[in-house]
């Protein structure tokens, strides 16, 4: 500055606070807002595609799993306890270990948990396994035949094939229009941004003491862990919901990056589990095709027939239709409109029904046709005729011991646990011995036998004899109950 003379400095300052100074903050602020719409745009486009997510999510998830090694597990992986959960045994898993133990079993083999899913699972993240469509006790005999089966749900769809398509649209306009969108393969279903945004919004609103009703941002992913695994099956607050978003998020990229195929078995998976309440005489429903069953009587195969074929007849197509949509909308109080209040869940469903015409979802004629149909709900499922209970003595048994030894309390959970149970009776024996006896009660079998004769079964009602054979078969150390059989209704 000595080498220039005053005034030529004073021009070069006010060059710069006039011109220079302005230009560079403008620029400045160009720059910045133009990051600005670039980052949200990137994120708009992450949001809606979730193609850098679904990279990370699924090399994250892949690390996530299970081994089954011999001997039992150093640090086997603590179960959830979801409504699922407890029905299907696994919630009492360590319990019925202690007792298996305490009453002379041994642990052959169980599974080891990855790293990462002992860490997920100490944080208080749902485990993430491939989930059965089914389960229920199963035993066999001495050869590996099945004696006994039951099925928990009783009725599903086996795949996503199976489900008749207006039943997947009805879920969908319902619970979330995009799901099954083909142009986003690597789509995150778990969060719905644009819902979550209103919510927290509103939740907002509420907090400084707005009266605003909130809705929920629940999608199928994250309700499905809620039926499932949340315990009670509730959502009690924002960090429930978080973990239902971080295990679906896991459970949806543990198949990889493309993400339509687990989106199509979030459909599958929700429709068979389905919480519908408890119907008399029929117990817990948890899945749309007991639901249609338990609480309208209606055949589950030709439900999915009819919905399945355009060319069947409207009034069919109609009845099954509105039952199936009242069943979807159930879901959000199911013993308020299944059981309290029915007419509420009649003015849900034909308002749905309007909707769904007038936006183009089903035809004009078909919510015609249905809005005409009644939901006649059951109070009650009809008795099960009473059947000839002889052939079922040693499964009674093996049920029987099964109730004290894991301590469940009743034939009705026992059956629902994913169990398999390797007994120790001869099926095929079992049956021949226990048709021999019944056929004692007959005059002409007595007779053939010759035992008719003097102090024996002559001047006697054969019918009124009671048989009874029991028969073990001696081992090293411990005898195997073969048969137990009598002709005793």
């Amino acid at each position: 500055a000595s080498h220039y003379p005053a005034s030529a400095q004073s021009r070069r300052d006010g060059l710069w606070h006039r011109v220079i100074a302005p230009l560079v903050r403008v620029s400045l602020g160009v720059i910045m807002l133009g990051g600005l719409v670039v980052l949200a745009y990137l994120t708009y486009q992450e949001m809606r595609t979730a193609n850098l997510q679904s990279r990370q999510l699924a090399d994250f998830a892949a690390h996530i799993g299970f081994r089954v090694e011999d001997g039992a597990a150093r640090d086997p992986l603590p179960p959830d306890r979801g409504p699922w959960d407890v029905r299907l045994g696994y919630a009492d898993l360590p319990d019925f270990q202690q007792r298996l133990l305490g009453n002379g079993y041994a642990i052959e083999r169980q599974a080891v948990p990855s790293r990462r899913l002992s860490e997920l699972a100490a944080h208080g993240v749902f485990n993430v396994y491939p989930e059965k469509i089914q389960a229920g006790l199963q035993l066999l005999d001495m050869n590996g035949a099945v004696i006994q089966r039951a099925r928990y749900p009783r009725l599903v769809y086996r795949d996503f094939a199976a489900i008749p398509t207006p039943i997947v649209e009805a879920l969908l306009f319902v619970e979330d229009r995009e799901l099954l969108d083909e142009t986003r393969p690597a789509m995150n279903p778990v969060v719905d941004w644009e819902r979550l945004t209103m919510a927290v919004v509103q939740q907002g609103l509420k907090t400084v003491g707005g009266d605003h009703k909130v809705i929920g941002a629940s999608t199928l992913a994250t309700q499905l862990e809620k039926f499932r695994h949340s315990p009670d099956g509730i959502t009690h607050d924002a960090r429930d919901k978080l973990y239902q978003m971080i295990s679906a998020s896991l459970r949806v990229y543990s198949q990889g990056p493309d993400t339509l195929p687990a989106r199509r078995n979030l459909v599958l998976n929700y429709l068979n589990s389905l919480p519908l309440a408890a119907l008399p005489g029929y117990g817990e429903i948890s899945s749309i095709g007991d639901g249609l069953q338990a609480w309208y009587g209606s055949d589950f195969e030709e439900v999915s027939r009819v919905l399945s074929d355009p060319s069947t007849p409207l009034e069919a197509r109609a009845r099954y239709y509105k039952q199936a949509l009242s069943l979807i909308l159930a879901v959000r109080r199911p013993s308020y409109y299944l059981g309290r209040d029915t007419s509420a869940l009649s003015r849900l469903t034909d308002s749905y029904l309007r909707r769904m015409a007038s936006e183009g979802v089903i035809s004009q004629r078909l919510a015609d046709a249905a809005l005409a149909v009644p939901l006649a709900l059951r109070e009650r499922a009809p008795s099960s005729p009473v059947t000839d209970f002889t052939g079922q003595k040693g499964v009674n048994l093996a049920r029987n011991r099964l109730l004290s030894l894991l301590d469940v309390r009743s034939l009705y959970e026992l059956d629902r646990l994913d169990l398999t149970v390797s007994t120790t009776l001869d099926e095929q024996v079992q049956l021949g011995v226990t048709e021999f006896l019944r056929s004692l009660a007959r005059p002409e079998r007595i007779e053939e036998l010759g035992l008719t004769g003097a102090r024996l079964l002559r001047a006697s009602d054969p019918g009124k004899v009671i048989y009874s054979l029991t028969l073990y078969e001696r081992g090293p150390g411990f005898n195997r109950l073969r048969i137990n059989a009598d002709n005793l209704d």
